[in-house]
């Protein structure tokens, strides 16, 4: 409903006034019937907002990346939207610091935000690769295939690759409405042997994809703490991943793994390489930085008992 009325004004306004009061109405009467201690929307530009019409106090909303960094900037009416929630909540609870700074600029006082990633199992810390069924350097990316993970630039970055690692395989795990536009280009670039589309796997399948790569790889346009990253420095993948404020929350260039300018795939192409071909000794070493990030930072545990801390307190 939201998505085909962006653009017609001011009739889409009127048919958003009655979608709201029927979507409001039914909220309110589900919300009734459950009769919860408290409501918690996830994702403010969608099931937050969809909180925020039922009347309910109190209520949290959760940012938890281009909610806040793409979704208000791309009209007046999504401004609104997120706002609208933001403002009606008790608490809004954001995943990094980049994106609480977003809110107190979108009228939310620091007072009322809670900034914690959602962290990761503690499990990952133990997790061991399996041996690899074929040789030459993995790279892995574990997110769903939409724009703003920007993987056509990752996918010409391996381009850049394949003649000095003639064996380089790139594991796409994940699906979306990107899939054939990008079983395409890697069709057009050659690389029909350099990239495997696993689509969704189990769980236990994935991790065991990601512990055995080589490098973990990233260039999305917007983040707020991304839980594939976290993921895979818990299981000891080198992070290559975009330069934006909410990674580098995370990375630090050359330190415990690399970062590169979103659409730069020349850049990227390098930090990959430089990510494969440093020594032994500095990946002990930045595996060993990044698992103490996790285990301080990190943990899913940790995290939810700060959670339930809020929520003890909102209800006191």
């Amino acid at each position: 409903l939201l998505s085909g009325l962006k653009s017609r004004m001011p009739e889409g306004l009127a048919i958003l006034r009655m979608g709201f009061r029927w979507l409001q109405h039914g909220l309110r009467r589900t919300v009734r019937e459950i009769h919860p201690d408290i409501l918690h929307g996830h994702f403010v530009s969608e099931h937050g907002f969809y909180a925020s019409l039922a009347g309910f106090s109190p209520l949290v909303v959760s940012a938890w990346g281009s909610d806040i960094m793409i979704y208000p900037r791309a009209s007046p009416v999504n401004r609104l939207l997120v706002t609208y929630a933001l403002r009606r909540s008790a608490l809004v609870h954001s995943v990094a610091p980049v994106l609480s700074a977003k809110i107190r600029e979108l009228g939310v006082p620091p007072e009322r935000i809670l900034t914690l990633p959602f962290g990761v199992n503690e499990g990952l810390l133990d997790l061991r690769a399996a041996p690899r069924s074929r040789p030459g350097p993995v790279l892995i990316n574990t997110k769903m295939l939409h724009d703003v993970y920007n993987f056509p630039t990752l996918i010409r970055a391996v381009a850049r690759l394949r003649t000095r690692y003639p064996t380089l395989l790139l594991k796409l795990s994940g699906d979306g409405p990107l899939r054939g536009e990008l079983e395409r280009l890697v069709e057009e670039s050659g690389l029909r042997q350099h990239v495997e589309f696993l689509g969704v796997v189990p769980r236990a399948q994935l991790l065991e994809h990601l512990a055995s790569a080589d490098a973990f790889v990233s260039p999305s346009f917007s983040e707020g703490a991304s839980v594939s990253l976290l993921e895979a420095m818990a299981v000891g993948v080198i992070p290559v991943v975009s330069d934006i404020p909410a990674n580098r929350e995370w990375v630090v260039h050359g330190q415990n793994g690399f970062l590169a300018p979103p659409t730069d795939e020349q850049t990227l192409a390098q930090a990959i390489e430089a990510a494969l071909t440093r020594s032994p000794e500095w990946k002990q070493e930045a595996v060993s930085r990044n698992q103490a990030m996790i285990r301080a930072r990190a943990l899913w545990t940790d995290q939810m008992r700060r959670m339930e801390a809020a929520y003890q307190e909102l209800l006191r």
